[in-house]
């Protein structure tokens, strides 16, 4: 459990665009460990999909561009890897769940030719034996009737069905790693925990790791071990689920969880974090979070802050909690925000 089977090493991207290269990615490390489910937490933008489409190998190259760092499956760097080792992996050894299943559904083929075909290939088993896989992974996933299902077209199925389709396709290889990119956002409250269960259920048997993809902080609470936030392109904070919950140390971290609303809350309006998200590639020193951040202290603007680790599982990258900004502030700023 504790062996990592992905490791993101330093990477750093940017995008090609009319005014030039924008970066997106920066300098972002973080591993999974096999059978670890692991939530990434972060504002439209930040650059969660632009990371898992790099570890999957379909960011376009150009206009995306990698600018540093390395991403390590299984000890081959994925970035390294030709096209032809990619296939191999893609599918069966890593697989992804994209947040709009109608841009990875064939529209001309039935759904149960699709996930037949995604059996036949990676798993060598005839026709007849992968399609008794496939109406047993529909079947996992909530679908009702499912002979009837498995022969109709994307365009026939609703966003919801559409969705739970590209979730069974997705584990039907028992990937050693699965990348979840908001795969419940489309579902009800009962499929939602369903699919949660059933990805759970598949990390214990099969001890696939998941990388979890979510705005839902209740979803990443209930599904994830570890929780990565990122900020305008780099992790500001990291932690085990119970400790960071429970002691959020990043100025954007309590934003986003004092957001959330509580039924036992008197307050009137639900709180919400002063300014905008700064535009994808913007270019500016220190702390991309210091315009909005209501702590910031005058070295926030021109500082890049350094890591510090909190305990043995939880990291942060914030001025505030220094040793020596806390001796400035005499505890005040330092010991309020945490």
């Amino acid at each position: 459990m504790n062996e990592p089977i992905l490791q993101v090493n330093n990477l750093s991207i940017s995008i090609d665009s009319p005014k030039g290269e924008l970066p997106i990615i920066r300098g972002i490390s973080f591993s999974v460990n096999r059978g670890e489910i692991v939530g990434i937490v972060g504002e439209s933008g930040c650059g969660k999909s632009v990371t898992s489409l790099s570890i999957m190998g379909l960011l376009p190259m150009p206009p995306g561009r990698v600018k540093s760092g390395s991403i390590l499956f299984q000890n081959l760097d994925l970035l390294q890897a030709s096209e032809n080792e990619m296939e191999k992996k893609r599918g069966n050894q890593l697989s992804m769940i994209f947040q709009e299943p109608m841009t990875s559904l064939n529209p001309v083929f039935c759904i149960g030719d699709q996930i037949d075909e995604v059996i036949m290939i990676h798993q060598k088993l005839p026709r007849k034996k992968a399609r008794l896989m496939t109406l047993e992974m529909l079947k996992q996933v909530g679908i009702p009737d499912v002979q009837k299902v498995a022969k109709r077209y994307p365009h026939e199925l609703s966003g919801g069905m559409r969705q739970r389709v590209m979730i069974a396709m997705s584990m039907s290889c028992r990937p050693q790693l699965l990348i979840a990119d908001e795969p419940t956002t489309a579902l009800d409250v009962t499929i939602q925990a369903q699919i949660l269960e059933l990805m759970r259920k598949l990390g214990e048997e099969t001890g696939t790791a998941i990388l979890f993809i979510s705005h839902d902080l209740g979803v990443i609470a209930e599904m994830c071990q570890r929780v990565i936030i990122m900020y305008a392109g780099q992790i500001v904070e990291e932690g085990d689920v119970v400790s960071l919950f429970r002691n959020p140390k990043h100025p954007y971290t309590q934003g986003l969880l004092a957001s959330i609303p509580q039924h036992h809350s008197k307050r009137g309006r639900l709180y919400s974090i002063s300014g905008e998200v700064p535009q994808a590639g913007k270019l500016q020193q220190g702390c991309m979070f210091a315009p909005r951040c209501e702590h910031a202290l005058p070295k926030c603007s021109v500082e890049t802050p350094p890591l510090t680790r909190f305990n043995e599982s939880h990291t942060g990258s914030c001025w505030l909690h220094t040793l020596e900004e806390r001796r400035g502030l005499h505890g005040e700023g330092a010991a309020g925000s945490a």
